[in-house]
């Protein structure tokens, strides 16, 4: 594990749950302070607080602690000071990645069994959503046509040439088709699939929006980071996937190619880069359903 880096995308929740486990629970805690000149106690505390996008967590036992600072006034007239770290979701993610690795909790990926935790060293995801890739070419096409149709000098007659020669060439009714399949290719919940694939093996997850760590999504995306997971299934002869759409409901698999083939042609150009995939279903090669908790570099 490396000593320094940088989260950017963490599931906060699933985070403090390990941390709990790992600790057997956590409490809050507060500092007493002896005030001896008028041979009372009085509770002293200090709160950190700071506004730059990330939490700063409160939390008692061995990890973590907001800043407290308590005075004790000694026989010798002494002022001894006392401090408590503040945690952060990266020193807490940190702090449960050496637990961890130190307990040896965390596995291979080829070696772990269902519900064991695995940390990826590289992986670099692709979001896995014919509707997300709809959407990007619609948007992109939509803004292409808008700068090819104001060009007026040679460099835009250019990026108007070459955008007109790489779109997919439809007529009216093909386009009121393509929206009405956009519209119906809802979503089945606030997450998107993720998707990592090379020749021996393929893995998949989702990842939501609001677990986003100071970050944005093309963050995340098409980019090499290192993964704290939780291994769901393994299907070790390839499996279906888009399982979040409403695509998931269709059985026959040839009426989901038409579709997906479709849009991936589309995608595959030279002119435009997309940040997602249209993968339906993997083959002959394992395939590990993940719950990602955290995304780092």
């Amino acid at each position: 594990m490396k000593e320094l880096f940088l989260p950017y995308y963490v599931n906060t929740g699933r985070l403090l749950d390990i941390y709990s486990i790992l600790n057997h629970g956590y409490s809050e805690y507060e500092e007493l302070a002896l005030s001896s000149n008028k041979g009372e106690n009085s509770r002293t505390a200090g709160e950190a607080s700071i506004n730059t996008g990330f939490k700063i967590f409160k939390l008692g036992g061995s990890l973590s602690g907001s800043l407290s600072k308590s005075k004790e006034k000694t026989e010798e007239d002494e002022t001894r000071i006392t401090e408590k770290k503040v945690q952060t979701i990266s020193s807490i993610l940190k702090q449960v990645l050496k637990e961890m690795e130190q307990k040896k909790y965390l596995k291979p990926l080829n070696e772990a069994s269902i519900g064991e935790f695995v940390e990826l060293d590289s992986v670099v995801f692709q979001i896995n959503s014919i509707k997300h890739l709809m959407d990007e070419i619609d948007e992109i096409m939509q803004l292409v046509a808008l700068v090819s149709s104001i060009s007026t000098d040679e460099t835009n007659q250019n990026i108007k040439q070459s955008h007109n020669r790489n779109r997919p060439q439809k007529t009216k009714k093909e386009e009121t088709d393509f929206a009405k399949i956009s519209k119906l290719l809802r979503s089945l919940c606030n997450g998107e699939e993720v998707l990592y694939e090379d020749d021996k093996y393929a893995i998949v997850g989702n990842i939501y929006s609001e677990y986003l760590y100071q970050a944005i999504k093309p963050d995340i995306i098409n980019t090499n980071l290192r993964c704290l997971c939780q291994l769901k299934r393994k299907h070790d002869n390839g499996a279906s996937l888009m399982k979040n759409t409403i695509l998931s409901k269709i059985k026959d698999a040839n009426i989901k190619e038409i579709l997906i083939s479709s849009m991936s042609d589309i995608s595959k150009n030279e002119v435009y880069d997309f940040e997602s995939t249209a993968v339906s279903e993997i083959v002959e090669k394992p395939v590990y359903e993940i719950e990602i908790i955290a995304l780092y570099k």
